[in-house]
């Protein structure tokens, strides 16, 4: 495993995590075998009752002092039991962080790496609800809960859940494609803002699947967002 880093003209500093089945600007692996092995014995199994998508992506998270950082992870997703497990080979081995019934946990070779800190409960949420939502394989409750809103020139009709931990997620779905691409989360005085885009059609689930998901922290407002994260999905596998 290896870093480059180099400058762009903006100043922009760029880290790319080189994995040896990984070509950016190619392709990503030909199979799902290619991610991380499951070697984890310490978070809690999940048996998915239901349909399940699992992908690999690129993942770019974006810091205040405007430094990207790229790696590559495996996302597992279960709507029915309400559960996310990402896996990713970083610097020092395996991180491996998992949500499950609104509960977080990770597991990490090194406690004091700055990787430790790539995902917490309220980024966890917004991805989740993000795929699981839009996806329309975690049902929407019967009525709205509230009247609908705009949001950056576009009406949205809100759906929100309360966790068991007190987070609040409000599922907007669009009132024209009335896709719920829009997920936000207030969680311990932060709010995050997810969006799901460029959709496949998949045939096995019948499903339109978002390849790509931009998580950006509104907790200033709207007006101030700042993206954290972007998901690029290069390859899904659902499994009924």
């Amino acid at each position: 495993m290896r870093y480059l880093q180099f400058n762009l003209n903006s100043g922009v500093r760029i880290m790319i995590q080189f994995y040896k089945y990984v070509i950016l600007g190619g392709v990503l692996c030909g199979s799902l075998a290619c991610a991380p092995s499951k070697t984890n014995r310490e978070l809690s199994e999940v048996s998915c009752c239901g349909p399940q998508i699992n992908g690999v992506c690129l993942a770019y998270y974006s810091d205040h002092a405007g430094s990207t950082y790229i790696t590559r992870q495996m996302h597992e997703f279960c709507p029915c039991s309400r559960s996310l497990q990402i896996q990713a080979q970083e610097p020092g081995g395996q991180w491996l962080w998992q949500l499950r019934d609104d509960a977080f946990s990770t597991v990490s070779p090194n406690k004091s790496s700055p990787q430790n800190h790539l995902y917490d409960r309220t980024l966890l949420l917004a991805v989740f609800y993000s795929m699981a939502s839009v996806t329309e394989l975690l049902p929407l409750a019967a009525n709205p809960s509230e009247e609908p809103i705009k949001l950056e020139g576009q009406w949205y009709i809100p759906f929100i859940h309360r966790t068991a931990s007190g987070a609040t997620v409000t599922l907007l779905q669009s009132r024209d494609t009335k896709k719920c691409d829009l997920v936000k989360i207030q969680d311990n005085k932060t709010t995050l803002l997810a969006r799901s885009y460029n959709f496949q059609f998949n045939e096995t689930l019948k499903k339109n699947i978002p390849r790509t998901i931009d998580v950006f922290n509104i907790t200033d407002g709207l007006s101030a967002k700042k993206i954290v994260l972007q998901l690029q999905y290069v390859q899904i596998e659902p499994r009924n």
